[in-house]
This record gives C-alpha cells, structure tokens and sequence, in this order.
C-alpha cells in the first residue's frame, strides 16, 4: 500500500499542489522535495515549483530516488536502475490536471501527508491528514480531515526529516 501525500505551494494563507503517490512519508517525499530544491534546482525554490506543480498537472507517482535530468513520464522508469520521475501526464499516462486545494481537504481521505512550500521565505512545511472515520465501519469518507503540524524546514538549511523526528 502506498503512502499517499500532496507536494503544495503557499498561496496566500492557502495552498494549492498536485498528487504524489508512493513513499508520502517525511523521510520520502519530504527529503526528496529538500534534496531536489536544493541539489538539482540549486535552491531556486520558484524552478523547482514550476516543475514539480506547474508543469505536471496530472501529479505524480514518485519523485523519490529520481534523477531529474532525465525526461519524466510515466513507465519503465524504475525499470533497469532508469529512475526517471515517474508522472501521470508524460509518457504511458496522459491525464487531467488534479489540482489540489485547501478549499477540498475533507475529499482527501487517502491523502496521509501534505508538504507545503513557501516560495519567499523558502521553508518547506510538513502536515499529517488526519482523518475521523466516526462509528460507522463502511464509511467511505471520513466524516472530517484536520491538518496536524509537524515540522517546518528551512529550505536554505542542511536540515532533514529524521526517523522519530518529523
């Protein structure tokens, strides 16, 4: 099973972001994002949201452990040590935009981590999404999602999500 989360930018005192797969958890998606801003986009927080939100709608299956020189798409990339970003609108996959948004939270019930970054202060913010399912067991939404902080990064920084420290 994957573990589910949404790479956002600040917009104002919301956010708006695209879809991530696999490997949602901090030391994931979270180091990824860190170690893609700071090492292939030289810490030019602006490219690397125009890549990663505005240039792949459709969102994406993994970023993690990918080379970003190499084309993205979706398929055969993990494939023969390839790592090529894996995403749902270039290569095998051509789907709509799924843009996400603060305003839509409660549709997210399979959603376990959202990473919302500033581009002007250059801080990366990671949240869990906590869902109340309530008592019924066949509940297919969950009754209420709250966000739950859990740390905040500076971009410019060294720093890192750990094992037991979020």
């Amino acid at each position: 099973m994957s573990t589910r989360s949404i790479i956002a930018r600040q917009v104002g005192d919301g956010w708006t972001g695209r879809y991530h797969h696999s490997d949602g958890y901090p030391t994931g998606v979270g180091n990824a994002l860190l170690a893609h801003i700071r090492g292939h986009f030289a810490g030019d927080v602006r490219a690397a949201m125009a890549y990663l939100i505005d240039q792949h709608p459709a969102g994406w299956q993994s970023i993690v452990g990918a080379n970003l020189r190499l084309a993205p798409g979706f398929g055969g990339g993990f494939r023969f040590n390839v790592h090529r970003p894996q995403c749902y609108c270039h290569g095998d996959r051509d789907e709509e935009e799924d843009t996400r948004t603060q305003d839509n939270l409660s549709q997210y019930w399979d959603i376990d981590f959202l990473y919302v970054i500033a581009e002007d202060s250059r801080m990366l913010t990671a949240f869990a999404l906590d869902h109340d399912w309530g008592d019924d067991p066949i509940n297919d939404t969950p009754l209420a999602t709250t966000l739950r902080f859990l740390r905040q990064i500076d971009i410019r920084t060294n720093d890192t999500f750990t094992e037991g420290k979020q």
